[in-house]
């Protein structure tokens, strides 16, 4: 079979390397990729100009037969439309049922409507609205704010108190200057606890869990420092009780696919369910409609079975056919970003800078994202780089592997957290 990934982060590498491991001869093709993913023969990386009629060309000149995509923004484009509008088996919600990840306004009102459990909410569309119900609030806990859009997990702001919430609220309404602006925010209550990645495939039938993880979203040990797109992520076989994964099961997937169903809408794809364990039990703070970075370089690892039967199976509503996943042993994953990341304002950012290119021992594997070749090296070009994920028969031993190998990769400028795999 001849397989494409869409994206070129280091999600999209750790998914080639997983599926490799079930091609017993050929290689994987991913659109565009990046250099350090094409040190391996095996992964062929075609450059792509982003638009949606050259990619389908593209894809029907290669032959390609099943086409996985990596990347929200993509979703949100419709390309999994695109793709199967030329009879390629596509791994991929359509455009509108990833409206789901692409507007949390869309989100909430679904959850709300289903009794998916989730945090109380109010959706903004009025600054001075906003302003008022901050000025109202009688949580004990200041308000978490939020862009309604996608903005690659930088539009999160949980905020300390009022006045934060009401700057955080600006920035994202008025600021002509900010990084990001959305005319729809969320604005909802801060909810306290472990948070988990949960991960299903839905076949527009049915759904199979697969996994879950532990992310690290701030850039500074001790959960401190802004919010990134993630530094770091765990996944072990023992991370949450069977009791747990049945109230994520009968509360969240079991209400999402009766919803979806009610609602006329065929989900097939990765449904990733970042969810947080209250005391008042499980609740979900959103849901993302693709694998999520970095929790896939830590789960491939631990996914035994025949990942690519399973997600071919899914894109063709036949899951049903598939042989079993199975979470076995643990994985650290922990990130090396640019300095300066997730923002240069402040600070000199280390661009470009000589990435030394090595081959880890044992069960570690460098997965690339921030880089090129320059003059016959491996540069970074920012933000985050690589990661380094280490497989072990527990959390210990792959997080004592995993800060062993750091410095082997190391360059001009990096940063990475020391406390991945710690709590």
């Amino acid at each position: 079979m001849k397989i494409a990934i869409l994206g070129s982060g280091a999600r999209e590498h750790a998914l080639a390397w997983r599926i490799l491991s079930d091609l017993s001869e050929g290689y994987v093709t991913v659109i565009p990729g990046n250099d350090g993913m094409s040190l391996n023969e095996r992964i062929r990386c075609v450059n792509w100009d982003g638009e949606i009629e050259s990619l389908l060309e593209s894809l029907k000149n290669l032959e390609i037969e099943f086409v996985i995509i990596g990347p929200e923004d993509l979703l949100s484009r419709g390309v999994a439309d695109s793709i199967r509008s030329i009879g390629i088996d596509v791994l991929g919600p359509s455009k509108v049922a990833s409206m789901i990840e692409s507007s949390k306004e869309f989100s909430k009102e679904f959850m709300h409507e289903y009794n998916i459990p989730t945090a109380n909410f109010h959706i903004i569309k009025d600054y001075f609205k906003g302003i008022e119900i901050i000025d109202s609030w009688k949580e004990s806990s200041a308000p978490v704010v939020k862009a309604s859009g996608l903005a690659k997990g930088k539009g999160v702001f949980v905020c300390e108190s009022r006045d934060e919430a009401k700057e955080s609220l600006y920035n994202l309404m008025r600021n002509d200057h900010y990084f990001l602006r959305d005319n729809t925010i969320l604005i909802e209550e801060r909810l306290i606890g472990r948070e988990v990645s949960a991960f299903a495939l839905f076949d527009g039938k049915s759904y199979k869990t697969i996994g879950n993880c532990f992310d690290y979203k701030r850039r500074d040990e001790g959960d401190l420092g802004p919010n990134t797109g993630g530094m770091g992520a765990i996944c072990s076989d023992s991370l949450i009780s069977e009791e747990i994964q049945l109230e994520i099961n009968e509360k969240v997937f079991d209400r999402f696919l009766e919803g979806m169903k009610k609602r006329g809408i065929e989900y097939k794809g990765v449904l990733f369910a970042g969810i947080i364990l209250t005391d008042q039990g499980v609740k979900v703070i959103e849901f993302n409609a693709r694998f999520g970075d970095p929790e896939t370089q830590a789960l491939m690892p631990c996914l035994k079975g025949n990942l690519l039967e399973n997600l071919h199976l899914c894109s063709r509503g036949e899951m049903s056919l598939a042989s079993d996943l199975v979470i076995e042993g643990s994985c650290v994953h922990t990130v090396v970003a640019s300095g300066g990341y997730p923002f240069t304002e402040g600070e000199k950012a280390q661009f470009n800078c000589q990435i030394p290119i090595c081959n880890l021992l044992g069960r570690n594997s460098i997965f690339y994202a921030g880089v090129k070749f320059e003059d016959f090296s491996l540069v970074n070009t920012g933000g985050r780089v690589l990661g380094i994920s280490s497989f072990g028969d527990d959390l210990e031993t792959a997080r004592s592997e995993a800060y062993l190998s750091i410095p082997l990769v190391t360059f001009k400028g990096s940063q990475w957290r020391e406390d991945i795999g710690l709590s």
